[in-house]
């Protein structure tokens, strides 16, 4: 949704809408942004939190990893050379 949108005449326009084309119609839409729905009313933004602090330490891990690595491979050419 566009920023600012007003929510509640959108909703009017559509409720409107909705009974002209079928007057016998009970229901009454809402419209709500679905990531809110998605990620905060199902606790999906925890689940998201932690899968990305689990990223970011692997992540980190292998930064070390990577830097270890060279370095002992530069020790090792090191001995080469000399």
């Amino acid at each position: 949704m566009a920023a600012g949108t007003d929510i509640q005449a959108f909703d009017e326009k559509i409720f409107n809408r909705i009974r002209r084309s079928n007057p016998n119609n009970n229901s009454e839409p809402v419209l709500y942004p679905y990531g809110k729905v998605y990620l905060e009313s199902w606790g999906r933004l925890v689940t998201v939190r932690t899968f990305s602090l689990i990223a970011l330490v692997i992540l980190i891990i292998a930064c070390i990893n990577f830097m270890n690595l060279s370095t002992a491979r530069s020790a090792h050419r090191a001995r080469e050379v000399g």
